[in-house]
C-alpha cells in the first residue's frame, strides 16, 4: 500500500498482518547485507530496536538518524550507506538504485525478494516484540517545544542508554521509550516498544510521570 504521492509504503501478508516499515527494512537489510558485507544502514529513531540487531547480526554498520526524510537522505550522503529508511514508510535505496524514495520501487524489490525465495516465509520470520504506534499529543501554537525542553530538564531515568540526536530516547535491556517534537505539526510524538508486557507498562509508566509532573491536566492516551 502505497500513500498518496507513493514515495512511502507498508506491506500485508497472507494472514492480513500489517509488515511495518521497520520490518521491511529489517527484510531488505537481510537481503542487501548479502552482498554488500559492512555496509552502512541508516534508520531513525522511531524504528524497532530489532533493525539494529538484525544489520549487526548480518555484518552491516547501523547508523541511527533523526526523523525526517531529508535527514535520512542527508546521513545516506554522508556515511555511503546502502540502504535508509524511516517508520513513516520512506525506504532509500542507494545499493542499485539512485538513492530517494520511491514507493513503486520499494515494492519491486520486495517482490525480486519473495521470488528469489520462495521457499522461505520472509513475511513472517520476523523477530517479534510489544510496540505501539506513533502517539500524537496535540498542543497550542509552539507549546510543545517548552513541554518538551521541560521533559530533558525533568527527566531522570537511571540505567539507561539515553539518545538525544531527536527528543529523548530512553533504552534499557528489555524496552525503550522515544518522545520527540514533531517536525511538522504542533505536536509530542511518543512511541514506545519492549519484549514483555510487564516491560511495557513499566516503560510508558515512567514517561507518564514526567509529563503529568509538568503538567497534570495533560490528557495523555496510554
Amino acid at each position: 500500500a502505497y500513500d498518496g504521492d507513493g514515495d512511502r509504503i507498508i506491506a500485508i501478508n497472507a494472514d492480513g498482518e500489517v509488515i511495518w516499515p521497520d520490518e521491511l527494512m529489517i527484510i531488505f537489510s537481510r537481503d542487501i547485507l548479502k552482498r554488500n558485507k559492512n555496509a552502512k544502514i541508516v534508520y531513525d529513531v522511531k524504528c524497532t530496536a530489532n533493525l539494529e540487531k538484525e544489520i549487526k547480526k548480518n555484518g552491516g554498520i547501523p547508523i541511527l538518524s533523526r526523523t525526517g526524510h531529508s535527514f535520512i537522505k542527508k546521513a545516506i550522503t554522508e556515511e555511503k550507506a546502502k540502504l535508509g529508511g524511516e517508520m513513516s514508510g520512506h525506504i532509500f535505496f542507494a545499493d542499485k538504485w539512485y538513492g530517494f524514495d520511491d514507493g513503486i520501487y520499494t515494492s519491486l524489490r520486495l517482490l525480486e525478494i519473495l521470488t528469489n525465495n520462495k521457499t522461505s516465509n520472509i513475511l513472517t520470520n520476523l523477530p517479534k516484540s510489544i510496540s505501539t504506534p506513533e502517539i500524537n499529543i496535540p498542543f497550542d501554537e509552539n507549546n510543545h517545544i517548552i513541554f518538551m525542553k521541560s521533559f530533558v530538564e525533568q527527566s531522570k531515568f537511571e540505567g539507561a542508554k539515553i539518545v538525544d540526536i531527536d527528543g529523548l530516547k530512553i533504552i534499557y535491556d528489555d524496552s525503550w521509550g522515544l518522545i520527540r517534537c514533531s517536525n511538522t505539526t504542533s505536536s509530542i510524538v511518543l512511541r514506545f516498544e519492549a519484549d514483555t508486557d510487564i516491560a511495557m507498562k513499566n516503560i510508558k509508566s515512567m514517561f507518564k510521570k514526567i509529563m503529568l509532573r509538568i503538567d497534570n491536566a495533560l490528557i495523555i492516551p496510554f
